[in-house]
């Protein structure tokens, strides 16, 4: 079953995920090569939404998980290219890494990347919403509420699930 994990104080709840380092250790330990040549796609860290210039809607993702992944893939011998939102971490070594912030550009590169790939992973923590309308200046304080119309933003994993489908793969 999975790893019972403490999340970070932002969100104290109990995780019922597998802990990224352990499970990563557990895979490339038992697969040392046995995925070489094997192209992966992993989807890692947040995505951000701006509304004006200055402020977006973003989730709390660091992409440790998605990292992680993507260096037991490594690790294993596959070729993996990691699409990451904005995170503050170093690229894995060994790992071609897209860099992106909005979902609509993760949307594309893992449209673009996914053609070459065998096995595709989503852990980014992708805005379900966007605002309609993005101000081209900073939008000033005013004395009472403001209100911001939200859209849906394009469901990366269902597209690539469906695109997948029309090729022919499973």
């Amino acid at each position: 079953g999975p790893s019972k994990a403490r999340m970070p104080r932002c969100n104290p709840a109990p995780a019922a995920w597998p802990i990224p380092r352990k499970s990563s250790r557990r895979f490339s330990a038992s697969s040392k090569n046995n995925l070489r040549g094997i192209r992966v796609l992993v989807s890692a860290g947040p995505t951000w939404e701006a509304w004006d210039p200055i402020r977006i809607i973003t989730n709390r993702s660091t992409g440790a998980m998605g990292y992680a992944i993507a260096e037991a893939f490594r690790d294993a011998g596959a070729r993996v290219t990691l699409v990451s939102g904005p995170v503050n971490r170093p690229a894995p070594r060994g790992v071609h890494v897209v860099r992106v912030e909005s979902a609509r550009q993760m949307l594309a590169a893992m449209l673009r990347e996914s053609r070459r790939a065998r096995i595709i992973i989503g852990t980014a923590a992708v805005v379900d919403y966007l605002p309609a309308h993005v101000s081209t200046g900073k939008l000033k304080k005013t004395h009472g509420p403001i209100s911001l119309h939200l859209v849906r933003n394009p469901d990366i994993l269902a597209t690539l699930g469906r695109l997948r489908l029309r090729r022919g793969g499973p």
